[in-house]
């Protein structure tokens, strides 16, 4: 890929799979361990909104990868036309990475 030729760009998309290279770890340890009901969502008024199973807990980061890789796709197509957005989709990859990580954090720690 030609975005990857660039520096500060594959440092901030190696930073961005390192985090969910974390995630998926946390993920992975400690999915083991949970009850049948997953406690996907809670609200400090209103307590616990919605249940899920463990294959919830995977489904929602898969689809967090899967937008992940759709955003190195587009900042490889956009490279050479406008690299302004390039540099867009990398740095919102790094935020969506260390979502990623906190969202596997707060689920493991609730459950």
């Amino acid at each position: 890929m030609t975005i990857f030729q660039e520096r500060i760009l594959f440092i901030l998309s190696a930073i961005g799979v390192l985090l969910f290279i974390a995630s998926f770890l946390v993920i992975v340890f400690q999915v083991g361990g949970f009850a049948t009901p997953v406690v996907l969502h809670f609200d400090s008024v209103k307590g616990i909104d919605l249940y899920g199973g463990v294959g919830d807990v995977w489904v929602i980061w898969i689809t967090s990868l899967v937008l992940f890789l759709c955003n190195i796709l587009f900042a490889n197509i956009f490279y050479f036309r406008e690299r302004f957005l390039s540099y867009t989709f990398i740095v919102f990859n790094v935020f969506w990475a260390i979502l990623t990580l906190i969202f596997a954090g707060v689920i493991t720690s609730a459950n």
